[in-house]
């Protein structure tokens, strides 16, 4: 049995859409179980479809506190509040799913695969459609931790189930046990957010490599980027604020904490404008490493580091869960302008993102 069709026999659990049709015909207030990031993705999917949320839940004693107008309270000031409810859990506490199970108050507890909207969810035809891809790059992977760690992602997004690839999360993104680094990397970081890659990079180097370009836009964590900089005196730092790309452009470009991102299609309203540039030209085909998390960006800027790519052979580490087909177009096009890769996959989260592509 082969790769995918061993993915298409698992049984599959509730769609999103499904769960979002018993929420909406229900009466009972709804209660979002959390108020950190993973919260705010579910409260912005249930407003997009026409949902409202009566209160937020967290497990800590809390008073006089909100998020988006609406009280946040402990699990006994919701009861107080509430004769009988619904729930949406919207964190990653998987440990805790259970916890509200046998409460008579609490009618359901529902859960949503897909909360960051992103088109998670794998449908039957899409795989048989691209079995022959999805086969051929499980078949590339070099080790066993790779091609047991993609059959998990491919199962988790085809039967709406995170739980298969939660043997498999790996730490150190981006820089695994299969990374070394020498003393004279010259390292390109393609969305250098708030500099944790930066510090990741200088605790695997040991503070010794050649140079150190960080791309992002955003102008917020850019200064963040350029204190990191100053603060710890480090040298051959480069803030770069443009976006990569595959030409020399502008775009509009939208600030939202840790997912900004370019507007390919409509500016938003809060968007600004930002340049692109290619990586060939930022340094000059040169990169000994490409690091990319660039929400949906990567295949093109992945095509503007061609000639570094053909030429150097970088170590590449580019996230590859954005888009429905990046785990198609991205390793065509790396193998198209470099055969000589071997190819790695590793998960660095329990709900799908950071799903990382490396090559070597």
């Amino acid at each position: 049995m082969d790769f995918v069709t061993k993915i298409l026999t698992e049984p599959k659990l509730i769609s999103d859409l499904e769960v979002l049709k018993k929420i909406k015909s229900s009466e009972l207030p709804l209660v979002l179980w959390g108020a950190a990031k993973m919260a705010m993705f579910n409260y912005r999917l249930l407003i997009k479809n026409g949902i409202s949320v009566s209160a937020f839940l967290t497990d800590d004693s809390v008073s006089n506190e909100s998020l988006h107008g609406i009280n946040i309270y402990s699990f006994a000031q919701i009861k107080e509040k509430f004769k009988k409810f619904n729930i949406l859990v919207a964190h990653s506490n998987y440990a805790l799913f259970g916890k509200y199970n046998n409460v008579n108050q609490v009618e359901n507890i529902f859960t949503l695969f897909d909360c960051f909207d992103m088109g998670f969810s794998y449908k039957d035809e899409f795989l048989k459609t691209n079995s022959k891809q999805f086969n051929d790059l499980y078949n590339d992977l070099t080790d066993e931790l790779s091609k047991d760690s993609l059959q998990a992602y491919f199962t988790s997004r085809a039967t709406n189930n995170w739980e298969y690839i939660f043997p498999f999360i790996c730490q150190c993104q981006y820089f695994p046990d299969f990374i070394e680094l020498s003393d004279n990397e010259i390292m390109v970081d393609c969305g250098a957010y708030n500099g944790d890659t930066l510090l990741d990079f200088l605790n695997k180097s040991n503070g010794h490599y050649e140079s150190y370009y960080a791309l992002e836009p955003s102008p917020t964590n850019a200064v963040i980027l350029e204190d990191i900089v100053n603060q710890n005196k480090l040298s051959n730092i480069y803030i770069v604020r443009k976006a990569a790309w595959d030409k020399k452009d502008h775009f509009s470009f939208t600030e939202d904490t840790d997912t900004s991102h370019m507007n390919l299609v409509q500016s938003s309203n809060n968007s600004i404008i930002i340049e692109t540039e290619l990586i060939d030209n930022i340094c000059f085909s040169q990169a000994s490493f490409i690091k990319m998390d660039i929400e949906g960006a990567e295949l093109m800027a992945l095509k503007g580091a061609a000639n570094t790519i053909s030429s150097n052979k970088p170590k590449l580490a580019i996230a590859i869960y954005h888009k429905t087909d990046d785990l198609i177009t991205i390793p065509t096009l790396i193998k198209e302008l470099c055969p000589d890769y071997k190819f790695y996959f590793r998960l660095h989260n329990k709900l799908g993102s950071d799903a990382v592509l490396y090559a070597l």
